[in-house]
């Protein structure tokens, strides 16, 4: 499967991931989420979030920055959400790239 680059513009998401730094991602084929960290387009915003799937069927999205600051969406706005990618690795600012490194957690 083709991986795919997208540099992170903000620190959302730090301090897993900051300014600077790059994430590869595999295109999404099915709509199915899970507890993961995606690339997604939301409110016209391209960006890099952590998704975790609620038992209602709705979502929340989670910047790593300040976890008590979240979106919550239900099922009807998920509509809203675009989901571009599954994040797969991480390359850092200075050009080294982490194989296998796990943002699932």
């Amino acid at each position: 499967m083709q991986k795919l680059i997208f540099e992170v513009t903000n620190n959302d998401m730090s301090p897993c991931l900051t300014r600077g730094d790059s994430v590869t991602y595999e295109l999404i084929k099915d709509l199915r989420l899970y507890n993961s960290v995606y690339v997604v387009i939301l409110n016209n915003i391209k960006m890099v979030v952590r998704v975790q799937v609620l038992m209602r069927g709705g979502i929340r999205i989670i910047f790593d920055s300040d976890k008590t600051n979240f979106i919550q969406l239900d099922k009807e706005q998920l509509q809203n959400l675009i989901v571009i990618g599954h994040v797969t690795g991480r390359i850092k600012k200075s050009g080294e790239h982490i194989k296998g490194y796990s943002l699932y957690s």
